[in-house]
């Protein structure tokens, strides 16, 4: 089916594609401005439409997201990414990085590696975190808990690897005495 793609001004980078997916149902939308606006919504709702609507493509339940806020290892800017998240153990949560299965890993992750204290909001409740790339037992661990709501990341594991990487499944923990502000490193 074609898409209809609608643009602000003549700049690429801003341009936000819709695609009707389902005649007469829903759209399906894309683009760094519906990225932006997906924060917005995840901030305010705790809810994310770009999750909702690749489950819907999936023909999956929702996975739940949080709004992740990391320090960025050039800038030293916050930077803020929807992911969808898996409950583990003590209070933690599990991402993954899977950048849909690409040769690299999300900036997020090395974000992460570069500055482990981040933020997390969960249901409209910021938490300070630590975040850490799971190794070993902990990793396989961490990735059953993921496969059990999203069996099809393991799609994505498999072709990181076809890829040469190892897809990164990310340790959220709550990190203790800290406030809830962001404060700067």
């Amino acid at each position: 089916m074609g898409g209809m793609h609608l643009r602000s001004g003549s700049d690429p980078q801003v341009q936000a594609d819709l695609e009707p997916v389902i005649p007469n149902q829903w759209w399906r939308i894309r683009g760094p401005k519906a990225l932006t606006a997906d924060k917005r919504v995840a901030h305010l709702t705790g809810f994310s439409y770009l999750a909702w609507q690749n489950c819907k493509l999936r023909h999956v339940p929702y996975t739940p997201c949080l709004l992740l806020t990391t320090i960025g290892r050039s800038s030293g800017m916050l930077r803020e990414t929807v992911l969808p998240f898996h409950p583990f153990d003590d209070g933690e949560v599990v991402v993954i990085g899977s950048n849909s299965g690409g040769s690299s890993d999300p900036s997020w992750v090395e974000n992460l590696r570069s500055e482990p204290r981040c933020w997390l909001r969960v249901r409209r409740r910021d938490r300070a975190t630590l975040g850490r790339v799971a190794a070993g037992d902990e990793r396989s661990r961490a990735l059953s808990a993921v496969l059990i709501t999203r069996p099809y990341a393991q799609a994505y594991e498999d072709r990181t690897r076809l890829l040469g990487r190892e897809m990164p499944i990310v340790i959220l923990s709550p990190r203790l005495n800290a406030s809830r502000k962001k404060e700067r490193p």
